[in-house]
């Protein structure tokens, strides 16, 4: 017997969308209690490494991890470049280039996990 394709693509939608949360709530994590987050982190990674669609759990949980770091430093750099626009206000702000380049990679490695785990043909 066959298996079922759409239980296959069922399997990697919540194995994918259990990583990004899990990537979510581990970069905010990483912001206040970043030992404890590592901790959790490599806790996500196992648990979502047990599933047959381990590729498309570790896809969701880069993009969800990345893409947050991206999303709130990038955010909060750009508030700051905007306050310091404003004749006589200032913003000084921590060189924070490193965390999104490092949060762009996480992220993009995430959507080719992703990609990967989507073209797959085998069975998950």
């Amino acid at each position: 017997m066959l298996p079922d394709p759409s239980l296959s693509t069922t399997r990697r939608r919540t194995a994918w969308l259990a990583g990004l949360v899990l990537g979510v709530v581990n970069g905010f994590l990483l912001f206040e209690f970043p030992i404890l987050a590592v901790v959790l982190l490599l806790a996500s990674a196992v648990l979502v490494t047990r599933s047959r669609s381990w590729t498309a759990g570790l896809g969701g949980l880069a993009i969800g991890l990345g893409g947050l770091w991206v999303l709130v430093l990038g955010r909060a750099r750009a508030s700051c470049d905007a306050f310091n626009e404003v004749p006589g206000q200032g913003c000084v702000m921590p060189t924070v280039d490193g965390y999104l380049i490092a949060g762009a990679i996480v992220a993009l490695a995430g959507i080719a996990l992703t990609i990967h785990a989507w073209r797959s043909r085998s069975p998950a």
